[in-house]
């Protein structure tokens, strides 16, 4: 195979070398040039027609290497290279435009399959520039050393790109035990430790990327300034610089300035505490820098007792002015005092001594201010915290007791505690004539079990420990004034109030729900397998079951023993998680796992649900455990294994079911086409893939012909995880043991979308053929009888006049004829689209029209668009609409369609219309083609006389034309290569007046704006409506108005395209009855599979299509009927 032969036949290879960012090119023996990527071509100014089948090196390689580069290339050919070497080189490429470039190739020769070399394949990179730095720097290298050998008390360096020491110098190398020559021509990372290394990189990048940075490194002890700064030759970055300096000494004696200096600030920020003196006699007051920060003022101000008055709280004024005033006349000083700081109150508190002159007067007064702000606060916390905890005894709904831990006495109580009790709060905490003190905690139960109750307190009394909970698991009571005995639960805590350790008991009535479990502990005895209820933490409370050869141990040694003491670690794991799992999510939890038991060797296998146990007015947190013995059933399974292995590797979905039909398996594949993983489905029916399309009578049909034991066999219409529907075929057999008894079911499925996508497909084409068979036998009548006619008052006319009608009708018969074989291939769903550059499809098809006078114009902001399409009916699209426009453009192109006429009165309207036609041959349309704004699609529009209103849905119609003589399927033929490539086709009035028509070739991006207050095209509005009830509008508001019976209820009949990456959803409404549709789209405002719409909206009748296609009409009926009968109107879907 020749090198041109494999680069035409291998298509991944041939792509992966047109885009890749390497320039490539391929000779064969001789030297031509067989291909020469994207790449290569943009640098050497060829086109590919330009450069494919020259000499490379006669066209691409300048004269003075030519030579050179022509024996590196007969070496490759000659095959002296190893099959598996590339030959490496460095050469120059000539362009076009005369430009020389270096590159640097890497070739490769290319054998046929005898090994023979068929041409040589070269893969380079440009380093035009690199080998320019290259030179320029090493120029410039002695111009920068004599500069930096004279650098003055430190070192400098200069590196290049690979952060090689290029130049090294100054007078500092005897303090780091370096020289110059340990670093010229060395690398920074062969130099220096790897932790120096870590930090000086980053700045050598960035000075080579054009920025400098200063940084501080410490080296052999000495701390060094290193500033790094690129270095520029023609306003390029070159290399990079280093200047550093020893600036040991110098901050060795900033530090001993700063600790001095921070000492007696340290220990005034520590206290909070700023020091003040006050010079009596000049009325001037010296802070610290502390009283600063304390007051909120800036050091510069000058502070005298008035500026200080006006700190202080307007409130404390007085109080401050008086205290100080005491002060002076022998007082202490010494008060708490609030002042206001930049309008947040803070607490102070000062303290100061007043020193006296040679007279005894006031001269000097020493002081302190202490920012107690934070105490202030805790303090009312803590008022706040004793306010909230009584007003939280007081309507706490429980029996709450306040118990003293050292005497046990009751403190405090609530209501409810005296509801449960019968006794009144004042005898409870020893507020009674009778009772001076509280009574103890114990008097609150069962005489007979007081000294239980005693230990458990102080057990839950001693601060720092933690109760064990396993050691005392019998019911609690209390005695009520009656000698009425209550079961309870007591929850209790410890709480610090004013310094004083408090115990708190929280007492719930559980009487009742004892009760309700003792009946579930009755229906739990009668389930066979295991029964036990767990609680939170894994312990055994109770062991319900009867079958005690399944339990590790007897209940009575199980019950109070954690799950880790009875049971193996993995199986304990299995059990703990379930539990935390089912009290997080309130839902049943399951699991699997096997056992070893007492005297066995094999192993047994159980199955076990986990449900949150709850009773009325309760919020246990315990667990019901309930677990079947499935140990046959898994042996079983695990003699099925061998044929599990092969049903894996089917390419059918297989799933197999118990004989109550619960799935016991499914395959691989299985889960690939359901999208359910197969423990999503381990014991759930086959019915969650139900579409809901069969009913119930069909899958009665079904089951019962597998449990007489026979075969069925048909297609079903079943739903994925995610909702999409897919077509199977379906074979389901019983399995039997050897008594002929049902085991379990097997079901083979077949995926059958493509086919049955096919067969509509054919349906839709064979219902294409015959609406074409009609449409050529109505539409080619007319042109027919005209001929007819025509040819018959020829032979009693002397005048050519019934001629030339008979050849106009024949003609205009072919041009129908033609048009009809155009539109029988354009409604197949195009396979291969490709990028089509709009604006050279659109001249192409405009060449291919007679335009007479008419100009087309093309805005800038198509001349870059690209359409994905089919490229030949693309072509013929823009060819029709282009006709349509200058056909039909001018004020007086025609008509609207006429009845059936006679021959006479036909041939006269004809040559009326020809007179018409002479009069307006000077008449010019001007038509415009170009994207839609936001770039999801395109337009075509005129100036023309525009559309009527009346006809507007019917353009598209077979047939349909608005002048004498139209064929009437250029239009039908657009809107069937739009709905070939999935596009949505409108149209309406242009701004002059003409016809607009717009493609739609992506869903319409709705913005919330535009959602709340719709365009007046289509006046979509908000609808809230339900079946058996009158619609009204939601208009933004709450005010609802009557919903006009005039316009039309449609439904939601698509759905979200899963494939969009951002996550838009097309919707698609249908009248009940499947005949109109209406479209619009929009994109979810967040990443999710749920539909977040209405079912129902309401649309103008205006605004709905008709829907042409059968099978889309009974798709969009059946659908109609299911969202009546599954959804509300305004659920969301």
């Amino acid at each position: 195979m020749t090198l041109s032969e494999f680069l035409s036949t291998d298509f991944d290879t041939r792509a992966f070398l047109e885009f890749t960012q390497a320039l490539v090119v391929a000779v064969d023996a001789d030297g031509h040039v067989v291909f020469a990527n994207q790449e290569m071509r943009s640098m050497l100014g060829y086109d590919r027609e330009e450069l494919v089948g020259r000499d490379w090196f006669e066209t691409c390689v300048p004269e003075s290497a030519r030579d050179g580069v022509r024996q590196t290339f007969e070496r490759v050919i000659a095959g002296d290279l190893a099959a598996d070497v590339a030959q490496e080189s460095e050469s120059p490429v000539l362009t076009n435009a005369g430009e020389e470039y270096t590159i640097q190739w890497r070739n490769t020769p290319v054998r046929d399959d005898d090994g023979s070399v068929t041409g040589m394949l070269s893969s380079g990179t440009d380093v035009t520039q690199q080998r320019a730095q290259t030179r320029q720097l090493a120029q410039n290298r002695r111009r920068y050393r004599t500069l930096v050998e004279q650098f003055p008390n430190g070192l400098v360096t200069l590196f290049d790109e690979d952060l090689r020491y290029q130049i090294v110098g100054g007078n500092g190398f005897d303090r780091v035990r370096l020289s110059p020559s340990d670093l010229e021509g060395e690398r920074l990372q062969d130099v220096f430790p790897p932790d120096v290394v870590r930090e000086l990189e980053p700045h050598y990048r960035n000075a080579l990327a054009g920025t400098s940075s200063v940084i501080e490194q410490t080296l052999e002890g000495r701390i060094f300034r290193i500033r790094t700064v690129p270095v520029y030759e023609d306003g390029a970055v070159v290399a990079g610089m280093t200047m550093s300096q020893d600036i040991t000494d110098q901050r060795e004696t900033e530090r001993e300035l700063r600790e001095r200096e921070l000492r007696l600030s340290q220990a005034q920020d520590i206290a909070d505490i700023g020091n003040w003196t006050f010079d009596l006699e000049t009325n001037s007051l010296n802070w610290s820098d502390e009283c600063y920060r304390i007051f909120g003022l800036s050091p510069e101000k000058d502070i005298t007792y008035e500026r200080f008055l006006e700190c202080v709280h307007p409130e404390d004024r007085a109080t401050v002015d008086e205290q100080w005033t005491q002060a002076l006349a022998g007082e202490p000083y010494d008060l708490e005092h609030r002042i206001v700081v930049d309008g947040d109150v803070k607490w102070v508190r000062e303290r100061a001594e007043i020193q006296h002159d040679e007279d005894g007067e006031p001269s000097i007064a020493l002081g302190i201010a202490q920012d107690i702000t934070e105490r202030k606060a805790r303090e009312q916390e803590l008022e706040a915290t004793k306010r909230r905890y009584q007003t939280l005894l007081e309507t706490a709904p429980n029996p709450t007791f306040v118990v003293d831990p050292e005497t046990a006495e009751i403190l405090e109580t609530n209501e409810a505690a005296e509801a449960l009790l019968g006794r009144s709060r004042d005898e409870l905490v020893g507020r009674s004539r009778e009772a001076l003190i509280g009574l103890h905690q114990t008097a609150l139960h069962p005489s007979e079990d007081r000294e239980r109750y005693r230990a458990l307190f102080q057990q839950h009394a001693r601060p720092g420990d933690v109760p064990d909970r396993s050691k005392d698991r019998d019911p609690l009571y209390v005695t009520t004034a009656d000698g009425d005995r209550v079961r309870v639960e007591i929850n209790v805590s410890t709480v610090e109030i004013d310094g004083r350790r408090l115990v708190i008991g929280h007492f719930r009535d559980v009487s009742e729900r004892y009760a309700r479990e003792q009946e579930l502990r009755a229906v739990c005895r009668s389930i066979p397998g295991l029964a036990i209820i767990y609680d939170a933490e894994g312990v055994y409370r109770e062991v319900l079951s009867e079958q005690r050869e399944l339990l590790v141990d007897p209940p009575s040694v199980l019950e109070g023993t954690h799950v880790t003491e009875a049971l193996p670690e993995d199986v304990a794991e299995q059990i703990l998680d379930a539990i935390e799992d089912a009290l997080d999510t309130d839902e049943i939890q399951r699991l699997t796992y096997s056992l070893e038991l007492d005297g066995e060797t094999d192993r047994r296998w159980f199955a076990a649900r986990l449900t949150p146990l709850q009773t009325t007015g309760s919020d246990s947190e315990d667990v019901l455990f309930l677990a079947r013995e499935i140990t046959e059933s898994e042996y079983r399974k695990r003699n099925l294994r061998s044929f599990k292995t092969a049903v894996e590797q089917a390419g059918h979905a297989v799933l197999l079911t118990d004989a109550d039909g619960a799935i016991e398996y499914v395959n691989p594949a299985f889960e690939a086409v359901t999208g359910y993983e197969e423990s999503e489905v381990l014991g759930e029916q086959p019915s969650v893939l139900q579409s809901g399309e069969h009913d119930e009578s069909f899958y009665r049909d079904l089951w019962e012909t597998i449990s007489d034991g026979e075969v069925w066999e048909g297609d079903l219409l079943n739903e994925r995880k995610d909702g999409q529907q897919y077509h199977i075929h379906q074979t389901i057999a019983p399995i039997t043991d050897e008594d002929g008894t049902i085991e379990r079911f097997v079901g083979i499925n077949t995926d059958i979308s493509d086919r049955k996508q096919y067969e509509r497909q054919l349906e839709r084409e064979h219902e294409q053929l015959d609406l074409f068979a009609s449409t050529v036998a109505h539409t080619l009548r007319n042109p027919l009888a005209i001929a007819l006619g025509n040819a018959e008052l020829a032979l009693d006319s002397d005048t050519g006049e019934p001629l030339e009608a008979t050849l106009d009708a024949l003609e205009r018969m072919e041009a129908m004829i033609d048009e009809i074989l155009t539109l029988s291939k354009q409604g197949r769903t195009v396979q291969d689209p490709e990028p089509i550059p709009f604006e050279r499809a659109l001249r192409r098809a405009w060449a291919e029209v007679d335009t007479g006078e008419a100009t087309l114009s093309i805005p800038d902001t198509a001349v870059s668009f690209r359409i994905t399409a089919d490229r030949a009916r693309f072509r013929k699209l823009l060819v029709h609409l282009l006709r349509n426009a200058v056909e039909h453009g001018s004020a007086d192109a025609g008509s609207d369609v006429q009845g059936e006429d006679s021959p006479t009165d036909r041939q006269d309207r004809a040559s009326a219309d020809r007179a018409d036609a002479t009069n307006r041959s000077d008449a010019s349309v001007r038509i415009t083609a170009g994207r839609l704004c936001g770039g999801e699609g395109f337009f075509v529009e005129d100036d023309g006389c525009g559309i009527d209103a009346e006809p507007t849905n019917r353009i598209f119609n077979t047939g349909f034309s608005t002048v004498e003589d139209g064929v009437g399927f250029g239009l039908t033929i657009v809107e069937q290569i739009a709905a070939a490539h999935g596009w949505d086709v409108s149209v309406g009035e242009s701004a002059a007046g003409g016809a607009r028509f717009e493609f739609q070739t992506a869903p319409v991006r709705i913005t919330e704006s535009e959602e709340s207050a719709p365009t007046d095209t289509t006046r979509v509005r908000g609808l809230n409506a339900h079946w058996n009830q009158s619609p009204r509008f939601i208009e933004g508001s709450s005010d609802e108005t009557e919903c006009d019976p005039d316009r039309v209820r449609v439904w939601l009949v698509e759905r979200t395209y899963p494939e969009d990456e951002r996550n838009r959803v097309r919707l698609t409404y249908a009248t009940p009855d499947g005949e109109r549709r209406f479209r619009k789209s929009r994109e979810l405002r967040s990443p999710t599979s749920a539909h977040e719409t209405t079912a129902a909206v309401d649309v103008d009748p205006d605004a709905l299509v008709p829907v042409k296609d059968p099978t889309r009409r009974t798709q969009y009926a059946a659908e109609a009927r299911r969202m009546r009968t599954s959804h509300a109107p305004d659920e969301l879907i």
